[in-house]
């Protein structure tokens, strides 16, 4: 039961909520991105979103394992300035790379979409995968706050490391 506490709690949501965000991001991007090869104007956009999504992916998966099987790993990199940096990091990123989509869907992909009378269907989804990567964006601020709250210790009822470790 100990695991189950893990995704009961606000690191673990945050975690698997960054993992689902990311493979639904995934899937569209590689469904849709993967298609607008003969529109050569969308391609920079999709192939820079593809990249973060992919890393931030790997990284929040590994992570969710991690912390799902060792308390020790949790509290000692959650606590890191590391977790902080990486957070701050995925999240510059992935709003970087969500602007960037968002400006060539609108500017370059709503052309064919309008010029095709609605029949271009990787508009829509490549509107989808911008909303998810806003989504993913907002998902890793929020755990940048999080994480940075747990380095300084500021978590209300104060610092959960010595709450949580069990001493053998």
């Amino acid at each position: 039961m100990a695991y189950l506490s893990f995704l009961m709690s606000r690191t673990g949501i945050i975690k698997l909520l960054e993992t689902i965000v990311g493979i639904i991001t995934l899937a569209l991007v590689v469904h849709y991105g993967l298609q607008v090869v003969q529109y050569s104007d969308i391609l920079p956009a999709s192939t820079f979103l593809l990249a973060v999504v992919s890393a931030g992916l790997l990284i929040s998966f590994i992570e969710l394992v991690t912390f799902f099987y060792d308390d020790e790993t949790r509290y000692g990199v959650r606590r890191s300035l590391f977790e902080v940096f990486f957070c701050f990091a995925a999240t510059a990123l992935w709003l970087a790379a969500a602007c960037t989509m968002a400006y060539f869907v609108h500017t370059r992909a709503y052309e064919h979409y309008k010029s095709t009378n609605q029949q271009f269907d990787i508009y829509p989804g490549l509107i989808g995968a911008t909303i998810f990567a806003f989504i993913g964006a907002l998902l890793y601020l929020i755990d940048s706050i999080f994480a940075y709250s747990d380095m300084k210790g500021t978590v209300t009822g104060g610092p959960r490391y010595l709450e949580s470790v069990v001493y053998k």
